[in-house]
């Protein structure tokens, strides 16, 4: 279990008085997994039953000719249990322009604004999101790349699975294929679930963006009536920011699930002071979570892997 422990940098160079608007990086919105199936209390591995009930219809007749009762398998899952761990010394602040900010004396307990520290909170959980989204596809505990090395995401794990249907992209995917494309996603979806109200086509931003520009290309009105759901054939396209660019997913969206133990951990971070405990004088900001997705049957997932020009 990695864990991913830092205390922060500061690139600031204090010369007088600066603007207190603090700002940061833009961010992805944590947005697919909200999508999957939701399971929780899961601190290691969990297991789920799969019921699959056979051929059950025969012809008539006047002798007892049982069938079978079926077949009951089960498919393991797993999370990954991950912490937080991030420290803010003293010195830090009192030596950049938030210092103004800090109350007089060198014993007060304060190591930084309460201001900076509420913004930081705030970050943080959108930091969260944002790495959660990447390993929600592109996951992959054999990389050594933050955030991709969190834990196991989708793309890795259908890649390897020989009971997904894995569709033949072209050499790179454009404006000018991206319909014929995503048509190929779309003839590959089984019948049992192409019609089924939550089954959708996880696209990357890269597609969608492609998508938009066709569809508008083929009738000039789009260019001005704003934007629009997003769907091909009655099928919903889901935007999933932290796919790979050339990458689609198609199944039903319950058939993906987020694996976790409580919904809101990855969002509750302690705040613990340590200079009444220690006398070090700084705070230190923890947290624990349990993280993974995976989907239950692979027979029913459609996996683009494409590259992009």
């Amino acid at each position: 279990m990695k864990n991913y422990k830092f205390a922060i940098t500061d690139n600031t160079t204090y010369t007088g008085k600066d603007a207190l608007d603090f700002y940061s990086t833009a961010l992805l919105e944590g947005v697919s997994a909200k999508t999957f199936s939701l399971i929780p209390n899961v601190k290691s591995k969990v297991k789920l039953p799969i019921y699959n009930a056979g051929e059950v219809i025969q012809d008539e007749g006047c002798t007892w000719s049982p069938s079978g009762e079926g077949v009951l398998a089960q498919k393991s899952f797993e999370v990954c249990g991950k912490d937080i761990q991030l420290a803010l010394c003293t010195t830090t602040f009192e030596n950049n322009f938030l210092g103004e900010l800090m109350r007089p004396g060198s014993n007060t307990g304060e190591v930084a604004p309460a201001s900076f520290i509420e913004y930081m909170l705030d970050q943080v959980s959108l930091q969260v999101q944002n790495d959660l989204e990447i390993a929600t596809w592109q996951g992959d505990t054999g990389s050594t790349a933050y955030p991709v090395s969190v834990c196991d995401g989708i793309e890795k794990t259908a890649a390897a699975d020989a009971t997904v249907i894995d569709a033949s992209p072209a050499a790179t995917i454009t404006l000018a294929n991206v319909i014929a494309e995503i048509s190929k996603v779309y003839n590959l979806i089984p019948k049992a679930i192409k019609y089924k109200e939550d089954t959708v086509i996880y696209v990357s931003d890269y597609i969608s963006g492609l998508y938009v520009q066709a569809i508008a290309a083929a009738s000039n009105e789009a260019y001005y009536v704003g934007a629009k759901e997003l769907d091909y054939l009655g099928i919903k396209l889901v935007r999933a920011p932290g796919m790979s660019d050339g990458f689609m997913v198609a199944g039903q969206a319950s058939n993906f699930v987020l694996l976790t133990d409580l919904m809101s951990d990855s969002m509750e971070l302690a705040v613990i002071p340590q200079f009444p405990i220690s006398g070090v004088r700084e705070v230190r900001i923890a947290g624990s979570f349990k993280f993974g997705v995976n989907y239950k049957k692979g027979t029913e997932v459609v996996l683009y892997a494409g590259a992009i020009a």
